[in-house]
């Protein structure tokens, strides 16, 4: 094998573009929310099953479900408010899902802190989010709802619209 120098440049380079990548993809460009979004949506009443663990030491979680619809009002400003259950939030905004691979998740939601979404949910505030697929042919929408940053959905729901 050949005996290969350090090159300071190339390193300088490559430090450069990975940077300049990084600084990408974390700008949110503009974008304007398409009106299909905007307006009032309400789901059916599903079975909503929150996660939790009674305390630190507890190495498993706990599971607690209940039935409640969703209902939100979508904003063309991307701000967004409604009801999760039992519990009301007012200043959500919706974000622009912007992945290197196709997920199906359109937009994601971010509803912010809400309390109890049904009476016996264990979780006094949890930090929420929707992630809305695009429309389909009849106008619904498919969605998930979960917890900030979850891996895992509360639940699996279907928006309809029922005001503009």
């Amino acid at each position: 094998m050949k005996n290969q120098k350090f090159n300071p440049s190339l390193l300088n380079s490559l430090i450069c573009i990975v940077t300049g990548m990084f600084f990408l993809s974390c700008s949110s460009p503009k974008w304007i929310l398409p009106r299909e979004y905007s307006g009032q949506w309400e789901t059916d009443k599903e079975r909503i099953t929150v996660r939790y663990k009674l305390d630190e030491k507890q190495r498993h979680s706990q599971f607690k479900s209940d039935s409640a619809t969703i209902s939100i009002t979508i904003n063309n400003d991307k701000t967004v408010s409604g009801f999760i259950g039992s519990t009301a939030f007012e200043h959500g905004k919706i974000l622009k899902n912007y992945t290197l691979w196709d997920t199906g998740v359109s937009f994601v939601i971010e509803c912010g802190p809400i309390g109890k979404i049904f009476p016996d949910d264990p979780v006094e505030m949890k930090e929420v989010e929707v992630w809305l697929d695009s429309p389909d042919e009849n106008g619904r929408i498919k969605a998930s709802l979960r917890l900030g940053g979850s891996v895992f959905p509360m639940a699996d729901i279907v928006f309809e619209k029922v005001k503009e």
